[in-house]
């Protein structure tokens, strides 16, 4: 669940608050990129017990961004200008973690 005060400001948008802990790193992450305008949070998919995933696709409007964590996904949106630049960041700040 996400801490509170981690979605404080004007970078979020959308209805759903809750984040896994996995996903919760990555938002963390984005929120301190100067190119990131705006988050969507998606809804958590429960799942079986697995392996961290990150995946990224670009768009036109920024990255759609899926978080497998061990028991659970979810999908948030980060609205960008700089999708490929905010894509390596990410990655970079997925890897030195996980």
């Amino acid at each position: 669940m996400a801490k509170k005060g981690l979605l404080g400001g004007g970078k979020f948008s959308g209805r759903h608050t809750s984040l896994i802990d996995e996903a919760e790193f990555l938002v963390r992450a984005a929120k301190k990129m100067p190119d990131v305008k705006k988050i969507s949070i998606g809804v958590i998919i429960p799942a079986r017990v697995g392996r961290r995933r990150l995946k990224l696709v670009p768009s036109e409007a920024g990255l759609l961004v899926t978080v497998r964590g061990v028991h659970a996904a979810q999908r948030l949106f980060i609205f960008t200008d700089r999708a490929v630049f905010v894509k390596e960041s990410v990655e970079r700040a997925w890897h030195d973690i996980f």
